[in-house]
């Protein structure tokens, strides 16, 4: 059989990037990408493709009205949205138009290949968050669901997305650790600060902690002051174990190193540190130009995460 064709329409080029590594297949053949909704529309007529994954906040035309258009002049193709959008009007709408799918960006690691599989064989799949509410259970050997993935393209915007997470941490009362050179850890002192976040208190009171990235990670260290700060920590409604926030970059950089392997074990790690503490965790991946060598790689480390932040 041949491979069947697909259009990826993306407006979030690191995210386009890493969809081709992860669907590269000899059972699909991708065509082309847009990012935006005309161009899709442009393309989908041009490119005849037998399935489109598309996003729904797209410029100039939104996915949802750029369906609609590719329904009308190819009626036969398969549509499968992927997007950040968890509202059930916007699945409610996606189907009514004729979508065959749609999954929900954060899943995508788990869920897109099989959506795909089901889509093309021409049954439909709806995003596992999407049909129901209760957490996803870890009985498959899964990421557990509190270990995040962050993709940035430039060091503020990681900064950014940590800064944030830190910043509910804190308003949990969560104690805290950060993986950061000590020129990243600095500037994200002075984003806390001046948001307005309680990292001073925290650090008076012992309740944050740093590692420095840039030199190899002491896991005895780390389990170690996790179990000395484990007495204040507080304890899960859910599971009874302490609370903890980690984040990080030193696995993305062993990444972009080429240190696939050892990125992975810290990845492992931090999922094998679910089963004694909940612990928060956010691990920060670069995909600029000077990663994009690095991408076939990608799947793995990918893989080791429950949820995507960009």
């Amino acid at each position: 059989m041949s491979p069947s064709k697909l259009l990826i329409v993306e407006d979030y080029d690191p995210f386009c990037q890493l969809l081709q590594s992860m669907l590269r297949s000899p059972h699909l053949e991708i065509v082309g990408q847009a990012s935006d909704g005309l161009v899709a529309i442009e393309k989908a007529q041009s490119l005849q493709p037998d399935l489109i994954l598309l996003d729904i906040s797209l410029p100039k035309l939104n996915g949802i009205k750029a369906a609609e258009k590719i329904m009308q002049i190819i009626p036969q193709v398969k549509i499968l949205f992927l997007s950040q959008e968890s509202a059930p009007d916007f699945v409610t709408e996606a189907f009514r138009l004729g979508a065959r799918g749609y999954v929900h960006k954060s899943n995508a690691q788990r869920e897109l290949i099989p959506a795909i599989e089901r889509v093309l064989s021409g049954k439909s799949y709806v995003s596992t968050g999407l049909r129901s509410h209760q957490p996803r259970k870890d009985s498959l050997g899964c990421p557990p669901d509190n270990h995040e993935m962050l993709l940035f393209s430039s060091e503020d915007e990681m900064l950014q997305g940590f800064s944030s997470f830190i910043a509910c941490a804190l308003e949990k009362q969560s104690p805290t650790i950060t993986i950061l050179s000590p020129a990243l850890r600095d500037r994200l002192l002075e984003r806390l600060r001046k948001s307005g976040a309680k990292i001073d208190a925290a650090i008076r009171q012992g309740t944050y902690a740093w590692f420095d990235s840039t030199g190899e990670l002491n896991v005895d260290e780390l389990l170690g002051l996790l179990q000395e700060l484990s007495h204040a920590a507080p304890r899960s409604e859910t599971t009874g174990r302490p609370r903890f926030a980690c984040c990080g970059e030193r696995a993305g950089r062993l990444w972009a190193e080429g240190r696939v392997t050892e990125a992975l074990e810290i990845e492992r790690f931090c999922n094998q540190l679910s089963t004694e503490y909940e612990c928060e965790m956010l691990c920060a991946y670069c995909i600029s130009d000077a990663e994009q060598k690095a991408l076939p790689s990608f799947s793995k480390v990918f893989a080791e995460h429950s949820q995507v932040r960009f």
